[in-house]
């Protein structure tokens, strides 16, 4: 017996939520393990200053673990869809005016673990964009109240530990 063409719809927006939920934890927490170094990476784009690179650093780390985190879970998954298509574009436009303007050779996407040319990473972003469009068509069966909570508090408590890491390393 096969799913009903709904059951079908939701099933492959869950797997791309899952999917690009994953791409964002796991560059966030490759940001995450090498700070300093995913700094070092952001200030070729040299759109804001080296003294104001921690807390911008923070924040993209906190926001690509909250965004792969509520893909994962499906919390409120239109919202986090659209915005998340927002976050992405916004930062493909970064790293084409980067490598335009100043001739980057790593986007930083992934932090300082692996060099990422901007054409490959502007090739993942369109695939990302792609399902994500799916997931904000198709949004899908929403998570329980407590799955929702015990995943932001673990999420919460990764993003202190990561700042408690940088901090301690000042």
């Amino acid at each position: 017996m096969q799913p009903s063409p709904s059951k079908w719809k939701s099933r492959s927006a869950t797997l791309c939520a899952w999917l690009v939920g994953l791409a964002f934890l796991v560059t966030g927490f490759a940001k995450a393990y090498d700070v300093y170094g995913f700094i070092e990476k952001a200030t070729y784009y040299r759109t804001v200053e080296a003294r104001h690179m921690l807390p911008i650093a923070l924040t993209t780390i906190g926001l690509e673990l909250f965004l792969g985190w509520a893909l994962c879970v499906r919390w409120r998954p239109r919202w986090i869809a659209g915005g998340s298509i927002a976050v992405i574009l916004g930062f493909s436009g970064l790293i084409l005016f980067a490598w335009n303007a100043y001739g980057i050779a790593d986007c930083g996407c992934l932090g300082s673990m692996v060099d990422t040319p901007p054409a490959a990473s502007l090739i993942k972003n369109g695939c990302m964009v792609l399902l994500l469009v799916w997931v904000f068509l198709v949004p899908g069966p929403q998570v329980h109240r407590k799955r929702v909570w015990v995943g932001a508090a673990g999420s919460f408590a990764l993003l202190v530990a990561c700042a408690q890491m940088v901090t301690s390393q000042i």
